[in-house]
């Protein structure tokens, strides 16, 4: 599991989360997604990584809680699990 370090609410159904995750962070590139599950039975969502941080091991990813509950709730400070 890893940190949500930040959120952003863009509207009702659409917010950005802020992941320390710096192995991720370090590997990362333009237009490659992650795949995000709220759970360990969780359904598997793929969100492409809309920003990264090498320096702060960071990955941002962009949601639209009306296509995916997997990340509803998902707030500063809570867990997230992720694979990818």
């Amino acid at each position: 599991m890893y940190d949500i370090v930040a959120r952003e609410d863009f509207s009702e159904s659409t917010f950005l989360l802020e992941v320390k995750h710096p192995l991720l962070a370090k590997a990362a590139r333009t237009g490659q997604f992650v795949i995000v599950m709220s759970h360990v039975d969780g359904k598997r969502v793929p969100l492409t990584t809309a920003d990264f941080s090498r320096e702060q091991g960071t990955i941002t990813l962009i949601s639209q809680a009306g296509r995916t509950d997997c990340c509803n709730g998902g707030e500063k400070g809570r867990k997230s699990r992720k694979k990818g």
